[in-house]
């Protein structure tokens, strides 16, 4: 079986974590896809002295040396990377989070996959601290040096997807103040209210402004919120730029100042790419995980 976390492993604020919620049909071996394994790899290779940690949820009953996933054992040739399995109820125990899902709450959830993950990011963030990141997001240029950060994904929203809480008394108390919030206002109906909406609401509190914009650039009780172009230069409500033909150069323009690209997979994964295509999405790919594109068979 993948190994269960030792939660003594990790080192506090020092490490990245992908969560992987889904419960695939067969659990007899590691269930990830290329573009998964693509943002897995980014982190990896933008991060060579820092332990990355895909956690996944569902139990798989192959060991780690056994399976037969061709990106995972990609992903294991990088010495920090590490692949573990979460016990949901032993996870959230004795965190805020707790009732969430002693309650049942999400399996009553329109989205109970995405509102899982919701909750376990802010979980790890709240036990450990260090940086979350989703599995749709290529990174381009080391994070572990931010602090204490989130990044805006338009003027009435700051992004969930990417986020740094250091180890710190800041990173303490947003962490802490993040997992109440979650734990005492959970919607199960609204798609985005238990990711974005938490800690938006949060840093609205802490700006005492639901500007988002007026947030930008500042120091809200030492947590910074950069803007759009570092995390979100691909607006939500247009992922299909980044997976059309002809695109390329006018991405590089915008992605210049970019740490890293988050793609959207809700939206953006109704675009099969095909590798010889010239789209910026498999442009970036190439340069930033390029053990996972070569291994992919067909498709991206």
């Amino acid at each position: 079986m993948v190994p269960e976390l030792n939660e003594e492993d990790p080192e506090l604020g020092s490490c990245i974590y992908f969560h992987e919620t889904s419960c695939p049909k067969d659990m007899s071996d590691v269930s990830l896809n290329p573009r998964q394994a693509c943002s897995v790899e980014s982190a990896l290779r933008a991060h060579p002295n820092t332990d990355v940690y895909l956690l996944i949820s569902s139990p798989i009953f192959v060991p780690l040396s056994e399976t037969k996933n061709r990106l995972v054992q990609e992903l294991l040739t990088f010495p920090n990377f590490k692949l573990r399995h979460i016990n949901f109820s032993r996870y959230l125990s004795k965190t805020p989070l707790e009732k969430i899902h002693l309650t049942g709450a999400l399996n009553g959830s329109k989205w109970p996959v995405s509102h899982s993950s919701d909750v376990l990011r802010y979980a790890t963030l709240y036990k450990f601290g260090g940086i979350y990141l989703d599995l749709d997001v290529i990174v381009l240029k080391p994070l572990i040096k931010l602090r204490n950060f989130a990044g805006a994904e338009s003027n009435t929203s700051v992004g969930s997807g990417i986020l740094g809480f250091a180890y710190d008394n800041i990173g303490r108390e947003f962490a802490k103040e993040c997992a109440n919030e979650l734990a005492s206002t959970y919607d199960g109906k609204i798609w985005g209210f238990n990711g974005p909406g938490v800690i938006t609401r949060v840093l609205g509190r802490k700006c005492q402004t639901t500007n988002v914009s007026q947030m930008v650039g500042r120091y809200c009780r030492g947590f910074h919120v950069y803007p759009t172009s570092y995390f979100a230069a691909f607006s939500y409500n247009e992922p299909e730029f980044f997976f059309h033909e002809g695109n390329t150069k006018k991405a590089r323009e915008i992605l210049n100042k970019s740490y890293a690209i988050h793609y959207w997979n809700k939206l953006s994964s109704k675009f099969v790419l095909n590798k010889t295509a010239d789209i910026p999405f498999l442009k970036y790919a190439q340069n930033y995980c390029p053990r996972v594109y070569e291994v992919a068979d067909g498709n991206f």
